[in-house]
């Protein structure tokens, strides 16, 4: 499995057959796992350090694992 969060890498690595997740599927993978308690502040962390989440994106993760996802 390729770790890739760039858009269109992620693209090239699909048309190849290559199975993919990013940085956000991995985080989501261990709070399932509970090896995560929160996922929330890593992701405020993440956006405070400049890292690009959408508001969707961001909502769409935290109700995957079941958080409050009002940002």
């Amino acid at each position: 499995m390729l770790v890739i969060d760039e858009k269109k890498a992620r693209g090239v690595a699909e048309n190849m057959g290559i199975a993919i997740t990013g940085t956000l599927g991995i985080l989501v993978d261990a709070k399932r796992q509970n090896r995560l308690k929160e996922l929330k502040p890593l992701l405020d962390n993440m956006i405070i350090n400049n890292i690009r989440i959408s508001d969707k994106l961001y909502n769409d993760v935290l109700e995957l694992v079941s958080e409050n996802p009002v940002k």
